[in-house]
């Protein structure tokens, strides 16, 4: 079974079918399918150009997690925005989810935040006040 089953590449149908799969079962609506194709073809065409991956069971946490580091990269060029990258890391992790797989990361983990509110800094009171 290649790509969950989906088909042999991933290809733009077959990130589509599991993005539609994936928000299905999330019971999510559009805007989360489309949130999770952008991802997808994004991670796909990372796989493509740096590994010649193009079945997704083949992505090990090793392979996402230089992603993860690809998307601050970006980030940090300037390239996407904070709100994009969170965004991608997450999707990603709901279709692993759906899917089984064991590959998850934390964005905060790689210093990617959720947009210009978080900068994933401790702001709680500490225990002395």
């Amino acid at each position: 079974m290649r790509n969950f089953g989906m088909g042999k590449n991933l290809n733009n149908l077959i990130i589509q079918k599991i993005a539609e799969h994936v928000s299905a079962e999330r019971g999510n609506g559009t805007a989360s399918e489309s949130k999770i194709f952008s991802a997808l073809k994004d991670f796909a065409g990372y796989l493509r150009s740096e590994y010649e991956i193009r079945d997704l069971e083949k992505v090990t946490t090793e392979h996402y997690s230089a992603y993860a580091e690809n998307l601050r990269t970006e980030l940090e060029n300037g390239e996407k925005a904070s709100s994009t990258t969170s965004s991608y890391i997450a999707a990603i992790n709901s279709v692993f989810e759906v899917f089984g797989s064991g590959n998850h990361i934390s964005a905060k983990e790689y210093g990617i935040a959720r947009g210009n509110h978080y900068d994933n800094t401790d702001k709680s009171a500490s225990n002395e006040v």
